[in-house]
């Protein structure tokens, strides 16, 4: 019979990892398809994934990125969604914001750009991250609401949230210098702010969509970037140890890797 829920996941993102192990010792992970995001990127784009895990009932967004992954677990395990007869929209708010942060795509360009209004056009995503997806009464006007919240809490919060996606940020740049398979210390000296820029203005782009390079005046924060590379030469140590300590915990995980992989060979020979 074919399976109610589909999971997008990535084989090294700290909750993807999390939640497949919840799964498999519950046993709900018989009840789900994986599909891994880093091997089918564009059946994740037709799908308006934009961050994982990303978990669909019956083709609905249902939980993405910033999720409780118990609540999750028993979701599938029991096949009972959520219902909520009221909705806190300012809770809502904080909850969209940090799904906002979670995702590197949608945290980056809010960095770059600090123009929130484009991402919250991923209603799918929004509905999912701000638990608005299981409100009973959700609506157009609603949703309207929502992100009008969401938008004033960036707006009067910018500074602490500037702070955040700056963290956010960096970590991702040490993430991906560790997946190349080296140590990432030899990179330190190699790496200047224009680097960093070139790396980031690309970085935002899928091909040429959303690529800013090759436009005269961009409304781009170069200050940011120059403040984030001062950030991560300053922080350099402590945030590479803590990511490598994330790396290794995850693909150090013999029996997580080959069962993940092997869940992955289902849904490609069914």
């Amino acid at each position: 019979m074919r399976s109610m829920f589909k999971v997008y996941s990535h084989l090294t993102c700290p909750t993807s990892y999390r939640l497949f192990r919840k799964l498999r010792s519950s046993g709900a992970l018989e009840s789900v398809i994986l599909i891994d995001t880093g091997l089918d990127p564009f059946g994740a784009i037709s799908r308006n994934v934009v961050s994982v895990p990303a978990i669909f009932y019956n083709d609905n967004l249902i939980y993405s990125g910033y999720f409780d992954v118990d609540e999750a677990v028993n979701t599938i395990g029991t096949g009972s969604l959520p219902s909520l007869e009221d909705f806190d929209y300012t809770e809502a708010s904080v909850m969209a914001m940090e799904g906002l942060l979670d995702s590197y795509a949608t945290a980056l360009w809010i960095f770059l750009t600090d123009r929130i209004e484009s991402p919250l056009r991923l209603r799918s995503f929004i509905e999912a991250v701000s638990r608005h997806v299981f409100y009973r009464y959700r609506s157009d006007e609603s949703y309207e609401r929502l992100r009008k919240e969401i938008i004033d809490l960036y707006r009067g919060e910018r500074s602490l949230y500037l702070e955040r996606l700056r963290e956010v940020v960096t970590r991702n740049v040490i993430r991906e210098l560790i997946w190349l398979g080296k140590d990432p210390n030899i990179y330190r000296e190699r790496i200047n702010p224009e680097y960093i820029e070139h790396l980031l203005l690309a970085r935002t782009a899928i091909g040429r969509i959303g690529l800013f390079m090759g436009y005269s005046g961009e409304k781009i924060h170069r200050e940011r970037i120059r403040d984030l590379y001062t950030h991560l030469t300053n922080r350099w140590g402590d945030v590479v140890e803590s990511v490598l300590k994330e790396t290794k915990k995850i693909l150090g995980d013999a029996e997580y890797v080959s069962e993940y992989t092997k869940k992955l060979e289902e849904h490609t020979t069914t």
